[in-house]
């Protein structure tokens, strides 16, 4: 691993950011704070580590109810009715707390596209590498080199972190997989079993992709978000240091939001410093739009393209954008109980194809950080496309469409 450290996260910087979104929370209307009540009487603290965590009550009336080991990291229930703009501006005049500000909702980005997934319903026989052949031989496959990328590399020895909504482990392929112990941040479980909702099938989903372009890799399933696609900003950061603890090597991140907390910024940042290469999805909002973690520094962002290689139109576009991969039409494994297999459209399907060959690289370079991937896979990248030749870095497609071949060859010395 190279000897770079990436950008830490200082308290002026968090305080400022805190007092930005204090004034943002002041707009919410009062629909968005009834449809979010799960999360409008939690806040999060970080302290300088030296104040006890009872310490955290006395101002608010409120409890500690969960903590991020080893980070000084607390969730803190409020009593109903609580002015939590006012509690949070009271709190970070302490000089012994870093940041504190309300917890935050995210959503699955395509828990409000209009497509959303459609189960398959052939009855295929599963036959590991082979069947069914709408989900091993699909275009997306050849369009990135990834058939011929596993003839140097398969992910083997490379534990991949997906941190989504669960998996179903009964599912044909997953039930036929390295699946390792992960947590359920959810239902605070060691079973990160996906549930009926929404969005159900989408954890499941994405892991099959990642699987599909590194079958050996190992997976640590990480349950952040519920059946209906909805987490907090807490969990998805307890999700992240909960990764880093268990020393993964790629972390897959298929949502976005538009703004970031202190406590998720500092989860990204303290995975990318691990040495982990983070991979995340540009959103489905069809805009030029740069959301968080894809935007931040280091991070490879990745957008969708179709079966024609022209950019999805879903897909976020900017010029924080690494690269495209598939994700229209995309064929993957479905928590359903009749059909093991569907079709889905969205960023958060292009992402684990650019994990999976993250995956690959760090089989061959298993000193590679997210910069080094991200960076090879620029170089890497494929600009010919069908329709035309690219001129990077563009603005709809980055640095051009994922070649997992290319970046396996040189990832090998080939």
């Amino acid at each position: 691993m190279s000897s770079r450290r990436f950008p830490q996260i200082t308290a002026l910087a968090l305080l400022l950011l805190v007092a930005v979104l204090a004034s943002v929370s002041l707009s919410v209307n009062s629909a968005t704070l009834a449809a979010s009540q799960a999360t409008s009487e939690h806040m999060i603290i970080m302290t300088q580590g030296r104040m006890k965590a009872s310490t955290l009550m006395t101002p608010a009336g409120g409890k500690v109810v969960s903590s991020i080991p080893g980070q000084n990291i607390y969730e803190v229930e409020l009593p109903k009715g609580a002015n939590i703009t006012d509690l949070a501006l009271q709190y970070q005049r302490h000089p012994e707390i870093v940041f504190a500000h309300k917890d935050q909702k995210t959503e699955l980005p395509e828990l409000y596209q209009v497509s959303q997934g459609f189960p398959d319903q052939k009855d295929t026989v599963f036959i590991s590498g082979v069947s069914p052949q709408s989900y091993y031989g699909q275009a997306g496959v050849y369009a990135t080199g990834v058939d011929s990328a596993q003839s140097y590399a398969t992910g083997s020895g490379v534990k991949v972190a997906v941190i989504d909504n669960g998996l179903d482990y009964s599912q044909c392929l997953i039930a036929t997989a390295d699946i390792l112990p992960g947590y359920d941040f959810v239902d605070n479980d060691t079973i990160p079993a996906e549930e009926e909702g929404e969005m159900q099938s989408h954890g499941t989903f994405v892991t099959s992709l990642i699987l599909l372009t590194a079958p050996d890799c190992s997976i640590l399933p990480i349950r952040v978000f519920d059946g209906d696609g909805i987490g907090t900003q807490y969990d998805i950061a307890q999700g992240i240091y909960y990764a880093i603890g268990q020393q993964v090597d790629v972390i897959n991140l298929s949502f976005g939001c538009e703004t970031a907390t202190p406590v998720l910024i500092g989860a990204v940042q303290a995975a990318l410093n691990s040495g982990i290469v983070v991979v995340a999805a540009s959103g489905n909002n069809g805009e030029d739009l740069d959301l968080y973690p894809a935007r931040e520094d280091y991070v490879i962002a990745v957008g969708a393209i179709d079966t024609t290689e022209v950019r999805a139109g879903f897909s976020n576009y900017g010029n924080y954008l690494t690269v495209c991969a598939p994700g229209v039409d995309v064929h993957g494994a479905f928590f359903h109980p009749q059909y093991d297999w569907g079709i889905w459209s969205g960023t958060s399907f292009s992402t684990p194809i650019v994990t999976g060959t993250a995956a690959l690289v760090r089989e061959l370079q298993s000193g590679y950080d997210s910069d080094d991937v991200r960076t090879l896979l620029i170089q890497s990248a494929r600009t010919e496309l069908t329709w035309g030749t690219l001129s990077t870095p563009d603005l709809e497609y980055g640095y051009g469409l994922l070649n997992a071949l290319d970046a396996v060859l040189e990832a090998s010395g080939n």
